[in-house]
Order: structure tokens, then sequence, then C-alpha cells
């Protein structure tokens, strides 16, 4: 059974009341956002929206939408988040992190998905591809071991195996996900495992390997269940594979184990990263900017303010915060430290609505004065320093 079982968006717009749902304001917000909503349909809670960002350097129009595990297990579930989406009058969705979680009695190749465990921690089969890995067991009349995570709390990607029926039992029980399984046909008498992956980026895109098409990971890529089923399997291919270590040396030439029997083709996920080609050149620039914030009084506090989003942009964008933090250690310092926060709390699969040219989006069509005023300083800065010094005296 391949089921959405986390689906969180990042997304702008304004909390606002809606027809149909009743709107609860929690009385504190997050480390990032001002605001927490927590929105009702029928008195059950539908999803939270957090608004209203701290931070000056996202844009204020920012939310992120959590819905609600239960209704992720409706079978009309995107009828209504469509509708939801739709009446809050949101632009510019994006997925901030997504869970793809597939429940199941047995694997194909191993009757207790536990003896997949002890097999790899014995080396009896090898997994595909590097990874730090995490398991947790227990030893009463004998050994267990009910949970493998591949990946750490940072990763883009992380996948989990373990034991749903006991994580069910002794931390929360979910009877609409109980329900799900027998409507599925999954015998609730055993133990049913789950095979997970927690997605913590759209930064990656799946090719078939057959015609080349390709598929990005999108909130309307995941309405179409086969599209699901084909990114599925491409993850399950990439970062749960397996293979029976045997006298040849050759991994490639290795019996691969046939887990998942999900009916579809897989493809070849290729992740996505931000580009790290900083030049000397790129130095200069950051320490004359910093140099001009700094040092030069003509400016005004909102010329400064400019400037200090042009350079941020421009430091994420080449991948140099270290290199900012380490050696310049200047007036950006408190905003990367920010910046960090939010790409280790999931916010980094939106990176495009926060940062670069839309950060600046100090609302252009509101304020042409603002918009010229960045184009000035861009080509300011391209100007040798002692140009720069011979103006300004």
């Amino acid at each position: 059974m391949l089921n959405i079982d986390y689906l969180q968006l990042s997304c702008q717009g304004y909390v606002s009341d809606l027809k149909g749902f009743r709107r609860e304001r929690k009385p504190y917000g997050t480390r990032q956002f001002n605001y927490i909503d927590e929105y009702y349909l029928s008195d059950k809670l539908f999803c939270t929206v957090c608004s209203k960002p701290y931070s000056v350097i996202i844009n204020s129009k920012l939310m992120l939408i959590k819905f609600s595990n239960e209704f992720l297990y409706y079978k009309d579930k995107f009828k209504l988040f469509d509708n939801f989406l739709q009446i809050l009058n949101v632009r510019e969705i994006k997925i901030s992190r997504l869970d793809l979680a597939y429940d199941f009695n047995h694997f194909v190749e191993y009757n207790n998905p536990m003896d997949l465990i002890f097999d790899f921690l014995g080396r009896k089969i090898i997994k595909k591809g590097k990874a730090k890995y995490t398991i947790i067991g227990s030893r009463e009349n004998k050994h267990t071991i009910d949970y493998l995570r591949f990946g750490t709390n940072t990763s883009d990607i992380c996948a989990y195996l373990y034991n749903k029926t006991k994580e069910m039992s002794e931390v929360k029980n979910k009877p609409y996900i109980r329900e799900s399984w027998r409507q599925n046909g999954l015998d609730l008498s055993i133990p049913i495992w789950r095979l997970e992956y927690s997605i913590k980026t759209s930064s990656f895109n799946i090719v078939n390997q057959t015609d080349g098409d390709n598929i990005q990971i999108s909130y309307e890529s995941i309405k179409d269940f086969e599209k699901l089923k084909y990114i599925y399997n491409s993850l399950t291919n990439k970062y749960f594979q397996f293979k029976r270590i045997t006298k040849d040396t050759n991994i490639t030439r290795q019996p691969t184990i046939n887990l998942i029997d999900i009916k579809t083709t897989k493809g070849t996920v290729y992740t996505e990263h931000i580009s790290s080609d900083a030049t000397r050149a790129d130095k200069v620039f950051i320490r004359k900017t910093e140099s001009l914030i700094t040092t030069n009084d003509t400016l005004t506090q909102s010329d400064k303010q400019q400037l200090k989003s042009i350079l941020l942009s421009f430091i994420i964008g080449k991948d140099m915060l270290d290199f900012y933090e380490e050696r310049i250690k200047g007036t950006l310092t408190e905003d990367i430290k920010q910046y960090r926060k939010l790409y280790n709390q999931n916010v980094n699969s939106v990176i495009d609505s926060i940062i670069g040219q839309k950060c600046l989006e100090i609302d252009y069509q509101q304020n042409n004065h603002q918009q010229q005023q960045i184009t000035h300083y861009q080509q300011y800065m391209r100007q040798p320093l002692n140009h720069k010094l011979r103006t300004n005296e």
C-alpha cells in the first residue's frame, strides 16, 4: 500500500478566514514564523499554516502549509487540498517536505523484513551506494531490530524501514491507517512494516532510462498516482537497493534482491546542488561590497539594506557561507545564521522563494524607485574600487 504520509507546501499568500473552514490562531509562533494558524474542516484538523517570517531576508508572503496526516489517507484528498489552496489564493506552490510510505507484510524475497536487517548487519547482503545508517532494537527474550534508517537528520532524502504495527502500538495509534490497511488487503494479524522516504528537497529529477522522459517532484506530479509509483520505485532503486554478496568481487554482477512489487517502471534519480565555483574575483567582490556597506557614510540605511540583500543572495548563490563567516565576519553574520537554521529545518526546498531576486522582491511593482536603486548598485559594484572612492569624495 503506497501513500503520502507527510506533505508540507511552501507558497506565497496571506492567512485569512475561509468559508467552510474554522481557523484558530495559536498564541505562539515558531523560531522562524510569527504566526501559527490551524484550519479545521468538520471539526477535524485539516492543516497547519505558518506565516509572517521574522527575518527580513525572507519574502514576507512566505507560508508553510502542512496538511493533517489523517486527510492524507482520504481517497479524494487532492480535491480537498486544491479547493483549500484555491480559496486561500496562494501562488508559487512548491513542496517543502514529502514523505512517501509503502506498507506491507513481507518483502518479495524476505518473509520477515527484520531478516533483511540482520543480513545487512551480518554482511550477507550489501547496500548499493554509501550512506550512514541508524538501527533501533531491543533485547528481551530475543534480539530484535525494528528500525533501520539510511541518512541523517540533515540529509535531503532519508530511507526508513520500520515495524509500523509496533510503532503505532507504542507511540500513537491511528485508526484511519489501520482501516486503510484493511481496505488494501493487508494482514493485520501479523506485523505490518513500512519502507518510507522522507524528501526534504525538490531539487532532483527522475529520468526514465527508456525514453528519457523527465519528472520533477512537484505538487502537480504527486497528484498522479502512476507518477507517484514511478517516483517511489526510482527512490527505492537509488536509496534502498541491496545485492547479495557472492564470491564475485564485482558488485555490479552480484544479484539484486527483489524487495518491493510495485507494478511500474523506474528511473534514475539525479540530484541538483548549488554551484560552488567561487573564484578570487568573487571573494574580492564580497570584500569590496562589505567595505562599502560599513565604511561609506554617504549611503542611507535603505541603500545599505539593498546592498546587504544583494550581497546575501550572491553569497548563497556561490555557496560561500563558510568563507564569509570565517574570513569576513561582517554585517551579514546574523542573517547567514538565520539562513542556516532555515536550511536545516527543511525549508531548503523553497530556497527559490526566499532568496535571490525573489527575496529582494521588495515589491518592485509598488516601488519602481527601489528597483532602479538595485540596478544602480549592481552597475556600481562592477566598477573598480578606486573609481567608487573618487565618486564619493
